[in-house]
């Protein structure tokens, strides 16, 4: 790390530590008094400090301080959170695959390859943001409702690395076993390979029952307008 990012992190922390400081304060405005009273493990770093939302503590502990209702508003924040960050995790993932696409056709020479590798990078940086963006906010919900119930509509899960496919790349890999043929595409089944099902972060967008050709122009469509 340079000096100067140093410098620009501890800048971030004296914002942040002052932000907390004033968050603190108006604590008192909607969460019940023993809430505040009850001790909670937390790091003095203000990046890794807790908030004293109802997901920093135990949900057996909700009734005992008067956090029941606002429980449930956190869940609903935090489901709305969590679409909200699907939404910038597939433009990132859109944004990422236009970059690449970028990187194999342009004909700048070196000094424009090495633009756009950089350009991939930042990509890819706010993909892993919202990410962790997601994973936090499905992690507040499983304190909040109780693993296995955080979302009651059936449109969230779990975050999983395979998750994060770029629309281009399983297009391509769905295409290729379309030609291959279903013979080949069952002999590469019984190997554990094979074409892969669309991952759940892009079928919220598209009805739940589609053809195979309708779905392939429903996820064309996601593609080209995201890029």
């Amino acid at each position: 790390m340079t000096p100067r990012q140093e410098l620009d992190n501890e800048e971030s922390r004296r914002k942040l530590a002052k932000a907390l400081e004033e968050w603190y304060t108006r604590l008192n405005d909607f969460m019940p008094i023993d809430s505040l009273e009850e001790p909670l493990e937390s790091d003095p770093s203000p990046e890794k400090q807790v908030l004293r939302l109802p997901s920093d503590y135990s949900r057996d502990s909700y009734e005992r301080l008067g956090l029941l209702v606002l429980a449930n508003t956190e869940a609903l924040l935090r489901v709305a959170q969590c679409h909200d960050a699907i939404k910038k995790l597939r433009s990132a993932l859109g944004l990422k695959s236009f970059m690449i696409q970028g990187k194999y056709t342009s004909g700048g020479g070196q000094r424009s390859l090495t633009r756009s590798e950089s350009d991939i990078g930042k990509a890819q940086k706010q993909v892993d943001k919202w990410k962790d963006v997601y994973r936090r906010a499905w992690g507040a919900l499983g304190k909040l409702r109780g693993e296995g119930h955080e979302d009651s509509t059936g449109m969230l899960r779990r975050l999983e690395d395979d998750d994060l496919v770029m629309l281009s790349q399983w297009m391509e890999d769905h295409r290729y076993w379309r030609e291959e043929g279903e013979a080949a595409e069952a002999r590469a089944g019984q190997r554990g390979e094979g074409r892969r099902t669309l991952p759940w972060i892009w079928k919220n967008e598209f009805p739940i029952h589609m053809s195979g050709d309708t779905l392939d122009e429903a996820v064309e469509k996601w593609r080209t307008d995201g890029e």
